[in-house]
């Protein structure tokens, strides 16, 4: 019986669990995701000899001079809707268009770092649009999706164009599709445009399959799966020719990566006793909600895109999760979420009726929600959390 939202609670290898049902959906069947309880062991039954560390500080980073300092800026209180756990981290700011500095703030740790998770696509989409200006792209030059390109999760097969599968990539998140992309306009051309913003901690190096691949220790020749977390530190902390260096290999030996086999390595290093959250951080793409906020000003009011091209960015953001119940009360409100293994983030940029700009960056690591699916359901509390902010900030 489909019986959504009810719970069980049953001991589990000494650990409790919770077993939550969702719903089917027209993509997803009816399922039953199981969570271990932290720090919770049922009596009468005997732990395991070790146990996976809680909950880490994400780093913090250190001042970044290219990123408008908001020392000094009013701003409004931060209190976190009730529900969401883990590290959470977050930025709201009404940004002057013309300077793109902020006149008002909404602050909670915005300067830690985060795993993006699918973020990253608009800001591969910004590149995308530049190159097709550029002369380097056009909207209808075709791409097929292959055994070797295509990554985690669903996708369409065949050829596409690019305009397709930006639209994908967006509306549908679909990985394969930000990965074509990605390879298409070059990761390099990518990290190129987000430097020149100004930003010293946010790095997009690597498509999805890419960072999986390395994570679900596949790629041994570069990152020895025997010790991963220190095998992958220099992509975090490493020079910038060498985090290029790195990176570039892990997308080219990815493409020989079985996507079948990629699934169940990566489940196993989620769900197993070799999952570090250090290791989501360095290997991921990744940014602080502080200069995610500063990209998504760019991406959107000075991406130095022809009109069309912008005009086409805006209406493929419009397109992209997620939006507050009331949207219609707002002149727009572009999006892109992104979800992982006990991660969920939010950005987007708002233009309010009175034409005011907000730009967000929502930030969630190491939730005790650790399911894709399960963390989805969080998405209509924070986005409406979100624009209660908005709200604040432009009232």
């Amino acid at each position: 019986m489909d019986t959504a939202g009810a719970q069980i609670r049953v001991g589990v290898s000494g650990h409790a669990v919770k077993l939550s049902t969702l719903p089917a959906t027209g993509t997803q069947p009816f399922r039953v995701v199981v969570d271990v309880v932290s720090g919770r062991v049922i009596s009468g039954l005997s732990a395991p000899s070790a146990t996976k560390p809680g909950v880490i500080p994400q780093p913090a980073t250190s001042f970044c001079a290219g990123v408008p300092d908001t020392s000094g800026v009013p701003s409004v209180p931060v209190t976190l809707p009730a529900g969401v756990s883990g590290n959470v981290s977050f930025m709201a700011a009404v940004i002057d268009p013309l300077t793109l500095r902020p006149t008002r703030v909404a602050l909670l740790n915005p300067d830690a770092l985060h795993p993006m998770a699918s973020t990253f696509k608009q800001l591969v989409l910004w590149s995308v649009l530049r190159d097709v200006d550029a002369g380097r792209l056009t909207l209808q030059q075709t791409f097929s999706t292959t055994p070797q390109n295509r990554s985690l999760e669903s996708y369409t097969p065949g050829e596409r164009t690019v305009l397709q599968l930006a639209k994908a990539s967006i509306s549908h998140s679909e990985n394969t599709a930000a990965d074509i992309l990605m390879r298409a306009t070059t990761p390099d051309r990518v990290q190129d445009l987000i430097d020149g913003v100004g930003t010293c901690h946010t790095s997009v190096l690597m498509p999805t399959k890419a960072y999986w691949s390395v994570k679900a220790g596949l790629l041994p020749q570069d990152f020895d799966p025997a010790d991963l977390l220190a095998a992958t530190a220099p992509l975090l902390n490493g020079d910038d020719a060498t985090r290029r260096t790195l990176a570039r290999r892990a997308v080219a030996d990815s493409l020989q990566v079985d996507v079948p086999r990629l699934r169940a390595a990566l489940d196993a290093f989620d769900t197993g006793r070799a999952y570090d959250p250090n290791i989501d951080w360095q290997v991921e793409n990744h940014t602080t909600p502080r200069e995610m906020v500063d990209l998504i000003s760019y991406a959107y009011l000075r991406n130095g895109l022809s009109p069309s091209q912008n005009t086409l960015y805006w209406t493929l953001m419009s397109s992209g999760c997620c939006q507050p119940d009331r949207k219609a009360s707002y002149a727009y409100w572009g999006a892109k979420s992104g979800t992982d293994w006990g991660l969920l983030n939010l950005t987007g940029l708002v233009r309010t009726r009175d034409g005011q700009y907000v730009a967000y960056a929502y930030m969630n690591h190491q939730s005790q929600v650790h399911d894709v699916l399960a963390l989805q359901r969080q998405k209509p509390l924070v986005t409406n959390w979100i624009a209660g902010v908005v709200d604040r900030l432009t009232h």
